[in-house]
C-alpha cells in the first residue's frame, strides 16, 4: 500500500486531504510544518509527498530543497500545493527540485491521477536511474569539460511541464522529454574545451539510459540542416517527440534572450524554422499556444 505524506500548516485541509486519500486504500501521514516533515519524510520513506509552499519554520520550497538532496529522499515524489499561479513560483519549485505542481483550491479528481502517475513513476525509478541522478552525472561531465558550473535550467523544465500536461504522452516519453532538458546545450561545449562529441558519448554509456541518451545528444548537437539523419537513430528508440520536445524549447528560451524577449518576432522565427527544418508540428503547436497565451497575460498586465 502507498504511503503519502501530506504537509500544510491547515489542519482542516490535512485531515479533508487524508480521508479523501484514505478512500482511496493509500496509508497517509500528516504534518503541519517544514522540520518535521524533514523527519517525517526520513523516517518513514513516504512514496510520494503533498507540500504546500507556505509552512512555519521552513517554507515548502525549502523543504523540498532538503529532500532532495538526501539520498535517502531524493528519490520521492513531491507534489507542492500552492495558492501562487505565477511562473516564477513554479521556476523556482521546479529549481528545488519539485515533480509537479498543484493550485489551490485542491480537484480531488486531478491529484488523484497525479498520484497514481507519481506512483508509476516511482516504480518505474527503481528500475532505471532517476532523471536526479542522470542530470548530476551529466551535470558533472560538463564541467569538468567547461570548468565551470553548468546547473539545470529551471525554465526549461516548466515549459517542458507545461507542454507535457497538453500532449497527453506516455509516461515513458514524458520522462525522456524530462531528462532531455535537462541537457545544457550541448553543441557549444566543444568550442570551450578539448572535448569531443565520442568522448561525452563514452562517459554516459554505463547508463542503462544510454540507448536512447546517445541517439538524442547526437540529434541535439547536430546543425539544424543535418538533424534529419538522426530521425531513424530516434525512432528506433521510441524517443523522437522527446528529442523534439527538448530542442524547441532550449531553442526557443535562447531565442527569448537573443531577441529581448520578443515572443511575436520569436514566434516567425520558430515558424519559419519549423517549415525549413521539419520540427515536430504537434509540439510547435503546442509551444505557440503557450507563448501565445503568455503574449495575452502581458498585454493585460
Amino acid at each position: 500500500m502507498a504511503k503519502i505524506l501530506v504537509v500544510d500548516d491547515n489542519s482542516q485541509l490535512n485531515s479533508m486531504l487524508k480521508d479523501v486519500l484514505e478512500s482511496w486504500d493509500y496509508t497517509v501521514l500528516l504534518s503541519e510544518d517544514g522540520f518535521s516533515c524533514l523527519d517525517l519524510a526520513r523516517k518513514e520513506k513516504p512514496d510520494v509527498i503533498l507540500l504546500d509552499i507556505m509552512l512555519r519554520g521552513l517554507s515548502g520550497y525549502e523543504v523540498c530543497s532538503e529532500l532532495k538532496k538526501d539520498p535517502c529522499t531524493r528519490e520521492t515524489a513531491v507534489i507542492m500545493m500552492t495558492a501562487l499561479s505565477d511562473v516564477q513560483s513554479r521556476i523556482h519549485g521546479y529549481s528545488v527540485g519539485a515533480d509537479v505542481f498543484l493550485t489551490k483550491p485542491i480537484n480531488y479528481d486531478e491529484i488523484h491521477v497525479i498520484i497514481a502517475q507519481c506512483l508509476q513513476r516511482r516504480q518505474r525509478h527503481q528500475s532505471m536511474e532517476s532523471r536526479y541522478a542522470v542530470a548530476e552525472t551529466l551535470n558533472y561531465i560538463f564541467t569538468m569539460v567547461t570548468g565551470r558550473p553548468t546547473p539545470i535550467n529551471a525554465t526549461k523544465l516548466v515549459y517542458c511541464n507545461k507542454l507535457l500536461q497538453s500532449l497527453h504522452w506516455t509516461p515513458e516519453e514524458e520522462e525522456k522529454a524530462r531528462i532531455a532538458s535537462m541537457l545544457v546545450p550541448i553543441k557549444p561545449l566543444f568550442h570551450e574545451a578539448d572535448y569531443g562529441l565520442e568522448q561525452l558519448l563514452a562517459a554516459i554509456e554505463p547508463l542503462k539510459m544510454s540507448a536512447w541518451l546517445t541517439p538524442t545528444i547526437r540529434f541535439l548537437a547536430a546543425p539544424p540542416d543535418e538533424r534529419d539523419k538522426f530521425l531513424p537513430g530516434l525512432e528506433a528508440q521510441q524517443c523522437e517527440k522527446p528529442a523534439f520536445l527538448a530542442l524547441l524549447v532550449a531553442h526557443y528560451i535562447t531565442l527569448y534572450n537573443e531577441n529581448d524577449g520578443d515572443r511575436r518576432k520569436i514566434l516567425e522565427i520558430l515558424r519559419q524554422e519549423t517549415a525549413a527544418y521539419h520540427y515536430d508540428e504537434e509540439i510547435f503547436h503546442k509551444l505557440t499556444e503557450l507563448i501565445n497565451a503568455e503574449i495575452v497575460l502581458e498585454t493585460i498586465g
